[in-house]
């Protein structure tokens, strides 16, 4: 099952994993109406192919992405309620599928991430950047405060006072600083960053995706919820995975003390 292919986003399946690359580089891949279609329909595939065990979201260019298209959005005849709805039904999607996928996503920093970009960034499960792939919360400089979730998972990832610190100062942090506060995974120099990513792509297409996906949405989930709640779910998931295919096989290997060959089922 593959996505409908347009111009604005690039999809590709190969050994279990999907590449989503956004490829607007003239626009330094802001997010127009047609990217955003385009990529919900990217993670619904993902979602529903088995096939696919691992996603990775990245840019063609020298940025990421620097937020949303704003000479689509803010036009003349441009109405609060447009505004919404855009936040509404293109944005939010793309951000609740990202964080309800029950398969990782790698997001591969080809450059600076900016805006509604962040919110892309911070709804991934890893972040591999180059060292130039600056964290840019530009919002203020439009008079506007960060959108696409940015704020709810920045105090998630790094706290109520750092994330204040951050977004109330419309701070630009460098890839090393964002790394440091726990916004992004690795830093990695620009000839690094294809071997490196490829090598924690193909270690996630190779594991328990089942698993990994239980283990995804219990992190989640883990704080805002009641440890009890907590306790409840992660026994449940426990008790499924112990069905898996790949559980038997994981059981086995140690066994047999060798590595196990995990197919994702």
């Amino acid at each position: 099952m593959m996505p409908v292919q347009n111009k604005t986003v690039s999809v590709s399946i190969l050994e279990g994993v999907m590449t989503v690359c956004m490829n607007r580089p003239d626009a330094r891949n802001s997010l127009n109406k047609e990217m955003m279609l385009a990529l919900n329909d990217a993670f619904d595939v993902a979602a529903k192919d088995n096939q696919i065990r691992v996603v990775k979201l990245t840019g063609e260019g020298s940025v990421f992405c620097a937020g949303g298209d704003l000479k689509e959005i803010f036009q003349e005849t441009t109405t609060p309620m447009d505004i919404k709805n855009l936040l509404d039904f293109y944005i939010r999607p793309i951000i609740s599928k990202m964080l309800n996928l029950n398969k990782p996503i790698v997001t591969v920093l080809n450059g600076p991430a900016a805006g509604a970009g962040l919110g892309l960034v911070l709804a991934s499960d890893m972040v591999i950047a180059h060292e130039k792939a600056s964290f840019i919360t530009a919002f203020g400089q439009i008079g506007a405060m960060p959108d696409s979730g940015v704020m709810y998972l920045m105090v998630q990832n790094i706290g109520l006072m750092q994330a204040k610190n951050v977004v109330l100062r419309s701070q630009t942090l460098s890839a090393q600083e964002a790394k440091d506060l726990g916004l992004y995974t690795y830093v990695v120099t620009t000839d690094q960053l294809e071997d490196f990513s490829q090598e924690i792509l193909k270690e996630l297409s190779s594991g328990p995706t089942i698993a990994i996906g239980f283990a995804k949405q219990a992190m989640r989930d883990a704080s805002r919820t009641s440890f009890d709640a907590y306790m409840d779910a992660e026994s449940l998931a426990m008790a499924v995975i112990s069905t898996t295919k790949d559980k038997k096989e994981g059981i086995a290997a140690f066994k047999e003390k060798r590595r196990p060959l995990f197919k994702g089922q």
